[in-house]
């Protein structure tokens, strides 16, 4: 499975600025906000190829709702970078068993997850390791 491939310059501008938005609220350095916007395209991939439920963490999380918000930059991505439209699932309770399930197909495709982004949260993985959205 191939994970990983070229995004169009011109999709990048949308990331850049849900990274630059959310960047100021978690006070992300320049290297956290870059290595941000590029573990959320790995999850937004990943939902793109499973056809199980993925939960991101709260930080990815919070990266996928504000991109969401710019509905254009985020259909044009879909479409352009994934070849399909990937739905945000809000979730009563946080999924722990879809987020391990994350964290394995991060380590598989791309590498050890960045425990900055993805707390590994172990066997007691709760809603402080993965949020309670799905894909």
């Amino acid at each position: 499975m191939t994970l990983t491939h070229e995004i169009p310059k011109s999709m990048t501008l949308g990331i850049d600025r849900v990274v630059h938005r959310v960047a100021g609220r978690r006070s992300f350095s320049p290297d956290e906000s870059e290595r941000a916007g590029s573990d959320l395209v790995k999850f937004l991939q990943l939902c793109a190829e499973s056809d199980l439920p993925l939960a991101p963490s709260d930080i990815i999380d919070d990266l996928w709702h504000e991109f969401i918000l710019h509905t254009r930059d985020y259909a044009e991505f879909c479409a352009v970078v994934l070849g399909t439209f990937v739905h945000h699932v809000p979730l009563t309770a946080p999924d722990p068993s879809s987020y391990q399930r994350t964290l394995r197909l991060i380590g598989d495709g791309f590498g050890t997850p960045d425990e900055r982004f993805w707390p590994s949260g172990g066997a007691s993985c709760d809603a402080s390791c993965g949020s309670d959205c799905s894909s």
